[in-house]
């Protein structure tokens, strides 16, 4: 779930899934308001224009790029405070109530034989329309940013708080599936001493025997517990619960020993890593008494 910054920031791009979802609820009233008007035009007996018509439903058009827009804006935008939210409600509602009379205006007066006046299209939409559009675009910031903007932690809070319910909930391995003569059986995590790379298979190193699995070293390195399973070497992860002793050799790398006598070189690439590890562990639980890094 998603890297602290100095405000909330999500991924911006268009959803084809809100496009046609707004582009759906657009068009039912557009066809309502067409509708509407042949309805009305053959009651009253006058004649229907459905060109006119059809220019006049401009309204319910504008939406399916305004909203998007909005949407990106309030999704990409940096909200550092309420005063600031009113700005991506009234901008857009302005920005439709002024933009449909001037579309009207100039399709009109390119491809129509009559010219629809701006200042009268204007008073029009403000007669018919504020209400429908302010309502519109205020669901529209509700739906896309209210639960970061009404959250009474800062934005570093909820950043953190969001990796630490991730970290929580991380879903480690605890076992192993493993084929052997056939028998598919399951080897528990807790009980790997050590892990070998022999590509393109992983031996697994238990108190009992070894087992072999179809996979990289990276790849259960990802899987496994990090707080358990720390890598010592580019083709060696270990579990810390049974490391007994560490020794220097001098030359930035370790000889480690683990529980069933064996010896594993530490490299200096990963000896900081491992030596966090430690202190980590060490914050929690005693490490043996016989683990020494002179």
């Amino acid at each position: 779930m998603h890297p602290p910054q100095e405000s909330l920031q999500v991924r911006s791009g268009f959803d084809k899934g809100k496009i046609v979802l707004v582009a759906f609820l657009t068009m039912v009233p557009i066809a309502l308001t067409i509708f509407q008007d042949y309805l009305e035009a053959h009651f009253r007996q006058y004649r229907f224009y459905f060109s006119e018509s059809f220019l006049f439903s401009l309204i319910w058009w504008l939406f399916i790029p305004l909203l998007l827009i909005q949407y990106v804006f309030l999704k990409t935008g940096k909200i550092t405070g309420w005063w600031q939210i009113p700005a991506f409600i009234v901008l857009p509602v302005l920005l439709h109530l002024l933009l449909y009379p001037a579309l009207v205006w100039g399709i009109s007066a390119m491809w129509y034989g009559h010219t629809f006046p701006f200042e009268r299209t204007l008073q029009y939409a403000l007669a018919e329309y504020p209400l429908i559009v302010l309502i519109v675009y205020g669901g529209n910031w509700l739906v896309s940013l209210r639960p970061a903007t009404w959250s009474k932690t800062t934005v570093s809070e909820t950043i953190s708080i969001y990796q630490e319910v991730e970290e929580s909930t991380v879903m480690h391995l605890q076992h192993l599936d493993v084929t052997e003569n056939g028998i598919q059986i399951k080897v528990p995590t807790s009980h790997l001493i050590y892990l070998s790379a022999q590509t393109p298979y992983v031996c697994l190193h238990t108190a009992s025997k070894k087992h072999l699995v179809h996979s990289s070293l990276r790849r259960l390195e990802q899987k496994l517990n990090p707080y358990h399973f720390v890598r010592i070497h580019k083709t060696t992860m270990v579990n810390m619960d049974y490391v007994t002793a560490l020794k220097s050799r001098l030359n930035g790398d370790y000889d480690l020993t683990v529980q069933d006598g064996t010896l594993l070189r530490l490299s200096r690439n990963y000896a900081p890593a491992f030596k966090q590890a430690l202190k980590n562990r060490g914050a929690i639980v005693s490490l043996p008494p016989t683990l020494q890094d002179p």
